[in-house]
């Protein structure tokens, strides 16, 4: 009879411990998903506000000086490919 009680004790402990883990994985896991959504909320707003400083600072640029030279340069890359378009077209007919 003592060694009944004693297995069923046993059984007893080992269900209460597999039952404590099950709580403690649970709120570890909660606790996980609280810190992943809060890094990535937080690192989406990082982002966000890093895009508008950027974009501000391009609108700015674009309106001094750099902003010549930025327009300047694309304007000599499509000058500089109609011209290579139109010098290859010549080649390949006088050829």
């Amino acid at each position: 009879m003592l060694s009944l009680i004693q297995t069923s004790l046993t059984h007893f402990y080992m269900l209460w411990a597999f039952l404590d883990v099950g709580r403690a994985l649970t709120l570890s896991q909660k606790r996980m998903d609280e810190w992943t959504k809060g890094t990535l909320d937080n690192s989406i707003r990082e982002a966000q506000k890093s895009l508008a400083s950027v974009t501000t600072d391009f609108r700015v640029k674009l309106g001094g000086a750099w902003g010549q030279l930025l327009w300047g340069c694309l304007a000599g890359g499509a000058l500089a490919g109609a011209f290579l378009l139109v010098g290859g077209f010549w080649l390949g007919r006088h050829w």
